[in-house]
């Protein structure tokens, strides 16, 4: 009898166990989901350092995966849809940032799973292709990119590893599915003729 009694309390403790977390805390970035409010994400971001707020961005500093990084989330209509973070680490030999951009796939494939893409972009520099010890130059002169993407049904991840006039830029790039796909197709413009 007593464990009859106990039914609907042990019910109903299965049934929220199985429902998504409220207020964001499971996320989409980290805690925050998407289509948060901006002011949501100034008010409870506490782990990055605030550094400016923009027309439908907010800019932070802070570290992530142990890199010095600026975290910078976007919104459309003051509502969250992207979020990127743009590593910020120097190095004096261009080959160390490849190794950053191998240990970063690591780590996301370990969180994510193995990339549903991965490829590596080449644009000219073909007297560069044959000798890996220089592809780091390749990148930070624009001839080499490498690429690796995830994604669920509601986010899209993106790690890219890219350059142009000797500067290298090493990000990934976390976005909304459902954002991207109303960007891609735009309300047809004879829809009210």
């Amino acid at each position: 009898m007593k464990v009859l009694r106990r039914l609907p309390l042990l019910v109903a403790l299965a049934l929220a166990a199985l429902l998504p977390p409220r207020g964001g805390l499971a996320g989409d970035y980290r805690k925050f989901s998407w289509g948060v409010a901006i002011d949501e994400v100034k008010d409870k971001e506490r782990d990055f350092r605030f550094f400016y707020r923009g027309e439908d961005k907010l800019y932070y500093k802070g570290r992530v995966a142990g890199y010095p990084a600026a975290i910078i989330y976007l919104f459309t209509d003051s509502r969250l849809s992207e979020v990127t973070v743009l590593i910020e680490q120097k190095h004096t030999n261009n080959q160390e940032f490849i190794a950053d951009y191998k240990k970063l796939l690591g780590l996301l494939s370990e969180k994510y799973g193995k990339p549903a893409k991965e490829e590596q972009v080449w644009s000219g520099g073909d007297f560069l292709r044959h000798n890996q010890d220089v592809w780091g130059d390749a990148v930070a002169g624009g001839y080499l990119e490498f690429r690796a993407q995830w994604q669920d049904e509601r986010t899209a991840i993106q790690l890219i590893l890219g350059g142009d006039n000797m500067h290298v830029s090493l990000g990934i790039t976390y976005s909304d599915r459902k954002a991207e796909k109303a960007k891609a197709s735009p309300p047809s413009a004879t829809k009210d003729l």
